[in-house]
């Protein structure tokens, strides 16, 4: 069952590429998977909406999972990009990570090896730093950016405003009210890798 389900995938990604739409891969955890956020209403979807609003065939496909680590990113990641065939792949994951307190070198070498993945399958990456970093993590994604010469996102929450209470209670995910802000944060980066 799974071997006709990989073939379906992979018919899915052939058609999508000859009739040439453009992907968007957002893989994060619960911050961009829209974590107690109504439907149509997470950063992933009112970007879907404003790349719609500019007449574009442009697909946005978030593949973020609640409690995604890296490590469960980058045991995602094939199986997705075989399914999707993204031009743009968002990497947008380490917060469970650093809740976890996982180490910034396991961390490093799973983001190091998506980016290598997608690299590999044509896509262009976008690093997006966790909003949960310390200075040892953005460090790590830092380095990386620059030395795969990334677009880089230090942080999806950097335009947030403290005074409009942008985060939940749990001190962790952002609220409704924030979720265009981080949009029009990935957006600035986005932009200028569409052909449009």
């Amino acid at each position: 069952m799974k071997k006709y389900l990989l073939v379906l995938l992979l018919l899915f990604g052939a058609f999508q590429t000859a009739f040439g739409q453009s992907t968007i891969m957002i893989m994060g955890d619960s911050i961009s998977n829209g974590y107690q956020i109504p439907p149509g209403k997470s950063w992933g979807s009112l970007l879907q909406q404003c790349i719609n609003n500019m007449h574009t065939d442009i697909l946005v496909v978030n593949e973020s999972q609640n409690n995604s680590s890296t490590k469960l990113g980058l045991k995602n990641l094939p199986e997705s990009l075989t399914a999707h065939q993204p031009d743009i792949v968002i990497i947008a994951l380490g917060s469970i990570d650093a809740k976890n307190n996982n180490s910034p070198e396991s961390v490093k070498d799973n983001i190091k090896q998506m980016i290598e993945l997608s690299t590999e399958n044509e896509a262009k990456v976008i690093l997006a730093g966790t909003p949960m970093s310390n200075a040892k993590y953005f460090q790590s994604f830092s380095s990386l950016a620059k030395d795969n010469n990334l677009v880089w996102v230090n942080n999806l929450y950097a335009d947030l405003k403290p005074k409009a209470k942008p985060i939940l209670e749990d001190g962790i995910h952002a609220n409704a009210n924030a979720q265009k802000t981080i949009m029009n944060t990935v957006w600035k980066k986005l932009y200028p890798l569409l052909d449009l």
